[in-house]
């Protein structure tokens, strides 16, 4: 075996616990799902049969239509509008106008000596007073 069939060996061998956990958790309920729609069942007594009925009798209600209109709507008005509302927030508190570039140079050194002169608990900072 050859050293880059080894490497691609060991990556695939530490890869495949987090497959698994991925199969487990996301096509395991996924698969059950979709094999618990096929039949009709009250809970009581044996489930009945029914095939693609269920997705008919889904596909024909109003009220699916209804949720997944409001669904699409939220998610179409709230996402963008939390990113516009976050945006703005952050551009206000760096103290840029709507208009400035978002691609401006950050002053990463006032900042950092901020956080130096931050007295942080547990350190000393000369900006401490005595209780005395």
């Amino acid at each position: 075996m050859t050293a880059r069939a080894r490497e691609h060996l060991t990556s695939y061998a530490m890869l495949l616990p987090a497959l698994v956990l991925f199969g487990v958790f996301l096509f395991a309920p996924l698969v059950s799902a979709v094999v618990t729609s096929f039949p009709s069942d009250s809970g009581v007594g044996a489930a009945e049969w029914v095939g693609l009925g269920n997705y008919r009798r889904m596909l024909d209600d109003d009220a699916f239509w209804r949720a997944s209109f409001n669904t699409v709507l939220l998610a179409v008005v709230s996402v963008p509008l939390a990113l516009g509302l976050g945006l703005g927030i952050a551009m206000l508190l760096q103290g840029r106008s709507v208009g400035a570039r978002c691609s401006a140079p950050s002053s990463s050194r006032r900042s950092s000596s901020r956080a130096s002169s931050w007295p942080w608990p547990g350190g000393s900072s000369s900006t401490r007073t005595s209780a005395s």
